[in-house]
């Protein structure tokens, strides 16, 4: 049994940060700056006067920094300043807690072995760290690729790489500590080369110059594919706003920690939208307390009690909670895509990562699309099954990552190599394949209707969903395999199929508050309410639960998706944390 370390820390804050960004024209320098004095961009034909008392922050991009504001006016005045904005203070986004735990649950939740043991290899995947730098004398960082060159230290522009902080050494820690050397703990990932870019010394905060400078020398200099910020601060800032649009320009994948106030409060990087905003989880599958419940939380992953490295000793380890450490979980799989896809785009891995994600019932803004699922992740990026991102007519669809999950799960097809129609009606036909699909396709017997011919693609399904009571015809034998499939319908037929199944479906919410309950058929209206209290089919507004419109192969994709954690008994958050304790 290792001995661990107890580090004592206060929660890694963001200071508060008043002042907006501030355009040349008619516009004067603050008397006092709010940070480290200014951060300036120069206009592109623009050179720098002679005798100007600036240092560069990134050259190539114009960007310089300026400490007093007398510097400002004086470039103010000559026309050669695009804007100016307070050099901002940015604050890391990791909290660390006494150490307890000797077991990494997070590796067991997310399935990492999958990710060991997949047809890929992420071996000279660059990945920066913008972090406080690391404890390169660790003993789980010994055999890990970490790129070391002069610059790599931001701040005194050496390649001094010393952690002051020690949260930069455990977010190298919890992404790719060494596996399998008989010491410590486990990285998320092999292989990779880790650009670590010190941007902060002995404070939790440091000037936005630096972080601004370090993305863009990620990407120019160090030719980084994927950057790692588990920091941020509550400003948007035009600089940093500009950073991460360049890098996002030059297909870089951008992963950051949303922040750890438990507030709706947003934060940058992780609020724009070319950046992946990662929230925090417990072992019990539930949202952190301290995590942020806003639009910038596009998945989340394990942040609380994770083990990690400490800088306290070459053999010390620790526990920590924070957004800062669930970010890396999502920055690992970003590394195996790029190892099995090199020139995958950040779309495709925003895709992907949506559509393996254990889908949580709690609100998009606590969890964005679910928690990551790296096991299935990597199922679904090796697979080669046909890919939302093969159908044009799924760009920007409210149903995409649903549409995904069901063609990953083989559940749904398009309706032809470049079509899904999601705003097609849903047919009788169409929703017992779905079904039988489901089940894995049984041998079956005939189907017995006059307009079901025994060479229809959709016989079987028929024949097997008629002998399972899931469905009836007409009086004159008749399927009507061409019907739409009513709301109401589409009800009816999932409460059949989850009794079928033997699933609970003793759920119940009335129908009054929607204006058109009266219009639900009497032997519809057990379904729709077991169906409403489950959260398989709400209604189409507050108000409207419209149970005689057609349903679309959208609206169906969706509610399988609702359905199949029921089929399964358990929650998502419930499977998530079965595998926690595993």
């Amino acid at each position: 049994m290792k001995k661990f370390s107890t580090l004592l820390a206060a929660v890694l804050l963001v200071s508060s940060l008043l002042a907006a960004p501030a355009s040349a024209a008619g516009s004067s320098a603050p008397e006092t700056p709010q940070g480290d004095g200014y951060i300036l961009q120069l206009r592109p034909d623009a050179a720098l006067p002679d005798g100007a008392a600036l240092e560069a922050c990134y050259a190539p991009q114009g960007l310089y920094t300026a400490q007093y504001p007398a510097q400002v006016l004086e470039l103010l005045g000559t026309q050669a300043v695009e804007y100016f904005e307070p050099n901002y203070r940015v604050a890391l986004q990791g909290r660390v807690s006494d150490p307890y735990y000797s077991q990494q649950w997070n590796l067991r939740a997310l399935d990492a072995e999958q990710v060991w043991n997949a047809p890929v290899s992420a071996s000279g995947i660059r990945v920066a760290l913008i972090d406080s730098g690391l404890s390169l004398t660790h003993e789980d960082l010994q055999g890990v690729d970490i790129l070391v060159e002069d610059g790599v230290n931001l701040l005194t522009g050496s390649h001094d790489l010393t952690d002051k902080t020690g949260h930069g050494t455990f977010i190298a820690g919890v992404l790719a500590a060494a596996r399998n050397n008989g010491k410590g703990i486990a990285g998320m990932i092999d292989g990779i080369t880790i650009v670590p870019l010190k941007c902060f010394g002995e404070e939790i905060d440091t000037s936005i110059a630096y972080i601004v400078a370090a993305i863009y020398k990620a990407v120019d200099h160090y030719h980084c594919g994927i950057i790692n910020l588990s920091l941020g601060l509550q400003t948007d800032a035009k600089s940093l706003r500009e950073a991460v649009a360049y890098a996002d320009s030059k297909n870089v994948l951008l992963i950051s920690s949303t922040g750890n106030t438990g507030t709706e409060r947003l934060l940058y990087p992780a609020a724009y939208d070319c950046v992946i905003g990662v929230g925090s989880v417990g072992r019990d599958g539930q949202v952190s307390d301290f995590s942020e419940r806003n639009k910038s939380v596009f998945i989340t992953a394990p942040g609380e009690d994770i083990l990690g490295l400490s800088m306290a000793g070459d053999r010390e380890y620790k526990q920590g909670s924070g957004t800062s450490f669930a970010a890396p979980h999502v920055t690992a799989l970003a590394a195996v895509a790029r190892g099995y896809d090199p020139e995958i785009t950040a779309d495709k891995f925003r895709l992907l990562l949506a559509a393996s994600a254990y889908p949580c019932s709690g609100s998009a803004s606590e969890y964005g699309c679910g928690i990551v699922n790296a096991g299935r992740f990597v199922d679904y990026l090796t697979s080669g099954t046909p890919s939302a991102a093969d159908f044009p007519d799924l760009d920007g669809h409210w149903a995409r990552v649903e549409a995904e999950r069901g063609l990953r799960r083989s559940l749904f097809h398009g309706v032809s190599d470049t079509a899904f129609a999601p705003d097609a009606r849903m047919t009788r036909a169409m929703l017992v394949q779905l079904l039988y699909n489901l089940e894995g396709n049984p041998v079956t017997g005939a189907a017995g209707f006059s307009d079901v011919p025994k060479t229809a693609w959709y016989h079987d399904a028929v024949a097997w969903a008629v002998a399972h009571s899931l469905v009836t015809g007409t009086e004159d034998r008749r399927f009507l395999p061409d019907d739409a499939v009513t709301r109401e319908q589409l009800a009816v037929i999932l409460w059949r199929y989850a009794r079928y199944k033997q699933a609970d479906v003793s759920q119940s919410a009335p129908l009054d508050g929607f204006a058109d309950a009266a219009a639900v058929s009497a032997y519809a209206r057990t379904a729709l309410e077991w169906a409403g209290a489950a959260g398989v089919i709400g209604g189409v507004s507050a108000t409207q639960l419209d149970p005689q419109g057609a349903a679309t192969r959208a609206q169906a994709a969706t509610v399988f998706n609702r359905l199949l954690p029921i089929l399964e008994g358990q929650t998502p958050q419930q499977a998530f944390a079965a595998a926690a304790a595993r």
